[in-house]
């Protein structure tokens, strides 16, 4: 892909290879959505954006259930505060695909830097204090 706006390095990394996977496919479909974005003079650029939106919305929707799941079954102290955390980038992902369907607002740059930003601190701050709780409980 030759544009990025979110590049995966082990830095992220949870320690928990389910997880850096599902977090790897969030920054290939981010990226997507960036490419598209930034490529607008090009006519299928508003399709696959359509389509990288859906998939971003989606796959978000799979991810998070599937980290609220083990953090719920190995009854993970800090649950709430991150499914809460899950639930605000939700609704701001869904709330920019609901208004670009509607094409009462594009999508820019701005606002993708907006979600990365999240995602950053989301994954550097909320989803490391889970790794050393997870980790002494061998999930792996």
């Amino acid at each position: 892909m030759e544009k990025a706006i979110l590049l995966w390095h082990e830095s992220y990394s949870v320690d928990i290879q389910a997880f850096d996977d599902q977090h790897k496919k969030l920054f290939e479909v981010i990226n997507v959505v960036f490419a598209a974005v930034t490529s607008r003079k090009n006519p299928a650029s508003r399709a696959l954006l359509d389509v990288a939106l859906s998939e971003m919305v989606e796959y978000m929707k799979l991810h998070f259930e599937a980290e609220e799941r083990v953090m719920r079954e190995h009854a993970f102290p800090e649950y709430d505060a991150h499914k809460k955390e899950h639930d605000d980038f939700a609704r701001m992902v869904t709330d920019i695909k609901r208004r670009h369907d509607q094409e009462s607002e594009a999508v820019t740059v701005e606002l993708l830097k907006s979600l990365v930003t999240w995602l950053d601190t989301h994954l550097n701050g909320t989803d490391k204090r889970y790794t050393p709780y997870l980790s002494a409980l061998n999930v792996k």
